[in-house]
């Protein structure tokens, strides 16, 4: 259940900033592993996640598909692929 203690902050503008970039730099390690390692369903995943918190739904979308694509049983990935066809 919801415990008070997940209360955060509203972050301030240069904090989301930081965590973008943070974001961004993360996405840019996994590009270049999917690119190393083109049939890893996890990081497809991992990779999804980043864009889901990017706000790219789409992209977050193709991710999560692939990895399916790929073979991956993960029902995380099944669930989340769910909530972005019908409008998270």
């Amino acid at each position: 259940g919801f415990q008070e203690s997940e209360l955060k902050e509203i972050p301030s503008a240069q904090e989301a900033e930081m965590d973008k970039d943070i974001l961004v730099k993360k996405e840019r390690w996994l590009l270049y592993a999917i690119a190393k390692n083109p049939k890893n369903a996890n990081f497809y995943k991992k990779l999804g996640r980043i864009y889901l918190q990017l706000n790219n739904t789409e992209d977050a979308r193709n991710c999560f598909e692939y990895a399916v694509h790929l073979g991956s049983q993960d029902p995380e990935i099944r669930s989340l692929l769910s909530q972005l066809r019908h409008g998270m």
